[in-house]
């Protein structure tokens, strides 16, 4: 059995611990570099979905990754906003042509194509813009993939 548990995929429920939901289904990972949950879970305490902190199918979460002020874990700055949302984020870095979204701290949304670079982070904060998101944390990005994909073969 695998758990979700505040973001993070772990093989057993910490004891105690209210935040965690049993994974209906798994899809695997992602590129090696970072795990997805990817499926529905069993419940939610406060309803959402649980493996998307917004509960909105039509986005795909990825999960909570640190970032570093210094050499930044997604390198693009698409904005900072008070009225930040989870698809504001995403569909700005689909615009600037980015393959990941993040949004952290609330109100500041990262773009790039790579993640993960700090490991797993804590993302806690929600998006003021709608107070069921969550807005990642201090230098934590929740991730999302956009609609940019790119072409790994050769011609």
């Amino acid at each position: 059995m695998r758990y979700l548990c505040r973001g993070l995929l772990v093989a057993i429920a910490p004891v105690g611990l209210s935040s965690c939901a049993l994974l209906l289904s798994f899809n695997g990972f992602d590129d090696g570099s970072a795990g997805d949950a990817g499926g529905e879970t069993e419940s939610a305490s406060d309803g959402r979905r649980e493996g998307s902190p917004t509960g909105d199918s039509a986005l795909d979460y990825v999960g909570c990754y640190k970032d570093n002020g210094t050499n930044r874990d997604l390198p693009f700055m698409a904005y900072t906003n008070g009225n930040n949302t989870i698809e504001g984020c995403v569909t700005s870095c689909a615009d600037y042509d980015y393959q990941y979204a993040g949004a952290q701290n609330g109100t500041q949304c990262f773009c790039g194509d790579r993640y993960g670079l700090y490991g797993p982070g804590t993302c806690s904060v929600m998006c003021p813009g709608h107070p069921a998101e969550e807005c990642g944390g201090p230098y934590a990005n929740s991730i999302y993939r956009t609609r940019i994909r790119r072409d790994s073969g050769t011609d």
